[in-house]
């Protein structure tokens, strides 16, 4: 392959229905596709995967590379593999039944190029795929945001907010950034990307966040995060319980443990509870006993953390009250249907 700008990381399992249209929107990116890198892994797929992504390598030698993976690792074992194999100066990670519109690419390299920062994000719709389905406008008209984050207070305030959302995806990094801090993603299980994401924050200096949506998210409901009754999302516990202690290996709770704690109990503890509210039929009492134990461990007092009044909401605020509740199974169902009528459809 010739000299690329961009590498494009997408890990690829059991998408022969979609992989096409993802990478026909790479193809069609007004950046050029002689200027990309596309890195496409099978994670060990089930389904006709492969084939397809033979056909895509032949259509395109010089720019497109495609990986077999023998046993599945998931997610995090492909974009970590990926990242290895990547040559260009920038990377970005699009998932296999996602797309993107035809500018993404252009305008975040030409944005990263000229600002020299260490991410630029952008926007995104929660696309069901379907002519009838009215999305948002493509800006809300308030304009780019530029966060130089040259002091912890600042970091911590940005991380809060949650400026650039909670996925590794719709983002332009530099490389240097991730291979110098070890931004990576846990393999063989899922929800791998909540261990980077809060990484990322962690150690982002520099950022430009883009007023306008360039990716589509498919609302797939056989997707990891969507799919109802699955096992799997219990591991959510055991992902961030390995973030947490990553976080003490690498010294970030010496100097942000404030600012961690916020995050888990906005992140680590009303996220997976609003998750098992509309992933279950009929939410796990166990489950919420588990990460109740988990956050408690972590925080043993939530009302004496000196952000979370400020980044809660009042009803978030409520909610945390049931993190030190012994609530019985019943209570515990009430709770759920409270959330799940709180904020609707999901």
């Amino acid at each position: 392959m010739s000299e690329k700008l961009i590498s494009i990381i997408v890990p690829c399992y059991n998408v022969e229905k979609y992989i096409d249209r993802c990478f026909d929107s790479i193809y069609n990116q007004t950046i050029g596709i002689d200027n990309l890198e596309v890195i496409m892994i099978d994670d060990a797929s089930t389904d006709g995967t492969w084939n397809k992504l033979v056909g895509i390598e032949e259509k395109c030698p010089e720019s497109v590379m495609i990986i077999h993976c023998d046993e599945n690792g998931r997610q995090g074992t492909a974009r970590n593999l990926g990242l290895e194999y990547a040559s260009a100066e920038y990377i970005t990670y699009i998932d296999s039944d996602d797309w993107i519109e035809k500018e993404m690419l252009e305008d975040l390299y030409l944005k990263i190029k000229d600002s020299s920062c260490d991410i630029v994000s952008c926007g995104f719709w929660r696309d069901k795929g379907t002519p009838e389905q009215k999305l948002p406008p493509a800006t809300d008209e308030v304009g780019d945001k530029h966060f130089v984050l040259d002091t912890i207070e600042k970091s911590g305030m940005f991380l809060m907010c949650m400026s650039m959302g909670l996925t590794a995806w719709g983002k332009l990094y530099r490389k240097n950034f991730l291979i110098d801090n070890e931004l990576y993603f846990l393999e063989k299980c899922p929800y791998e990307d909540r261990f980077f994401v809060l990484l990322m924050y962690l150690y982002v200096k520099d950022v430009l966040v883009i007023d306008r949506r360039y990716y589509h998210y498919f609302v797939n409901n056989e997707s990891t995060v969507l799919k109802k009754d699955a096992d799997y999302h219990y591991e959510i516990i055991n992902v961030d319980d390995r973030t947490w202690m990553e976080c003490d290996r690498r010294g970030l709770l010496d100097s942000r443990r404030k600012q961690i704690e916020c995050y888990f109990l906005l992140i680590g503890y009303l996220s997976p509870l609003k998750l098992i509210s509309y992933r279950f039929d009929n939410p796990p009492y166990d489950f919420f006993l588990k990460l109740q134990n988990s956050i408690r461990t972590k925080i043993p007092d939530y009302k004496s953390n000196p952000y979370i009044k400020d980044f809660a909401t009042e009803f978030n605020y409520g909610v945390l009250e049931t993190l030190y509740l012994n609530l019985n199974e019943a209570e515990f169902e009430s709770l759920c249907k409270l959330i799940k009528k709180r904020y609707g459809e999901v």
